[in-house]
């Protein structure tokens, strides 16, 4: 018999095993940079870092299945409400970001010239000069006068970049 609902990955914590969540790609919102997980523990989805896989071990058997189950009867009842308040969520925050970005190069007293999606499929590891903080891409929003990143922390672009 095959395995119920092949496409849900179910794992448990290697440090507790009261820590049971499931993975549904259908539940990941494009532009997170963070996974969401529906937590058995708390019987609700449950934002984490995208690590936390290495701190899991995957469930099989009628352990697996009991997970699922439980899962999809909270889907059921949950998912569309959930998937419609985090992309809501995240149109705001986005918008937010570009709103800052436009604030930031006028305060350098550049014209603006606006932002443009920057998606590409290779990724690349990198900071922020202006405040140090790791560019994941979140929102993969580019400049559209420097084509730097966006830094989802403090809007910064290469326009106010100066070497040391």
């Amino acid at each position: 018999m095959g395995k119920l609902h092949e496409n849900l990955w179910v794992g448990q914590s290697r440090n507790s095993r009261d820590v049971i969540v499931v993975f549904d790609p259908e539940l990941q919102i494009p532009g997170q940079s963070h996974v969401n997980l529906f937590s058995l523990l708390s019987n609700t989805i449950m934002v984490f870092s995208r690590k936390l896989r290495n701190s899991l071990r995957p469930l099989t058997g009628e352990k697996r299945d009991s997970a699922v189950l439980r899962y999809v009867a909270w889907k059921e009842q949950h998912a569309q409400d959930f998937v419609s308040s985090s992309l809501t969520k995240l149109k705001g925050e986005k918008e937010a970001l570009v709103l800052l970005h436009k604030n930031r190069v006028d305060g350098l007293g550049l014209p603006y010239q606006g932002t443009r999606d920057n998606h590409r499929a290779a990724r690349r590891s990198t900071h922020c000069y202006a405040c140090t903080e790791l560019l994941d891409g979140t929102f993969d929003i580019a400049c559209s006068a420097c084509g730097w990143l966006i830094c989802d922390s403090c809007a910064s672009c290469g326009c106010g970049y100066r070497p040391k």
